[in-house]
């Protein structure tokens, strides 16, 4: 460990000298990116290196690493103080409380994700749930429309029915009225059959009263005829006894 923490020692001494632009440069100098932990910032290799050089009693180690002959001083200084290091059981319990920390951290994570799924599989169960009763909905409101026009439906049926019935009350009505209007016109028929069949008959019997009359009349000139003849044979009968009277007192 005490190996390790001298060449981190060296090794930043030697990238501090680099250029600005320098990969390494920038990696020990950089701030980490991502979230960090609850009880602490995430360290990085510069605070590593500078906590190594305040226990070895550097203050600002930026400066004392430019000049390389300093540095190899503090280096030599490190190698021959053991103590000046942070001992090995330290930093292994540093490390293990470290390590705990990130398993605390992982399993916290892992819970924060295990919670989040569990909301999610909510949010999905609920978002289902919506879903079906949206579509329940959607299926009565859609049962509601068939029944409703269904029902206008039957309500137009039975509408139409009735202006059925009803043209078919007029038409019998009007068929009503026409054949009581035939049958007027067939009792006006029949009335004036009847009062010419009337007409006729008393023209038959003026015509039958006038033969008789006639017939009469007839009669009566044949009996005046034969009274006349009759008349007239007496009228020559007495016109004989006058001429016989008047030659009889001649004789």
């Amino acid at each position: 460990m005490k190996f390790c923490k001298l060449s981190r020692l060296r090794w930043a001494g030697h990238v501090i000298r680099q250029d600005d632009d320098d990969l390494s440069r920038r990696a020990l100098l950089s701030e980490p990116g991502g979230k960090g932990h609850r009880r602490r910032p995430r360290l990085r290799w510069e605070d590593g290196v500078k906590e190594d050089a305040a226990n070895l009693g550097c203050r600002n180690w930026t400066i004392i690493a430019l000049n390389r002959e300093g540095w190899r001083k503090i280096l030599k200084e490190a190698e021959a103080h053991p103590g000046a290091v942070v001992p090995l059981e330290r930093e292994t319990e540093r490390e293990t409380e470290t390590e705990r920390d990130r398993d605390r951290e992982r399993q916290r994570q892992r819970e924060t994700e295990t919670d989040r799924d569990r909301e999610r599989q909510r949010e999905t169960e609920t978002e289902r749930d919506r879903e079906r009763q949206r579509e329940i909905q959607r299926v009565r409101e859609r049962d509601r429309d068939r029944e409703r026009d269904r029902d206008r439906e039957r309500q137009r049926e039975r509408q139409s029915e009735t202006e059925t019935e009803r043209d078919r009350e007029k038409y019998r009505v009007r068929e009503r009225d026409r054949d009581r209007e035939r049958q007027r016109e067939t009792g006006r028929d029949r009335g004036r059959d009847r009062e010419r069949q009337r007409d006729r008959e008393r023209e038959t019997e003026r015509d039958r009263d006038r033969e008789k009359y006639r017939v009469r009349e007839r009669d009566r000139d044949r009996e005046r005829q034969g009274e006349t003849g009759r008349d007239r044979g007496r009228d020559r009968e007495r016109q004989r006894e006058r001429q016989r009277e008047k030659l009889l007192p001649s004789i």
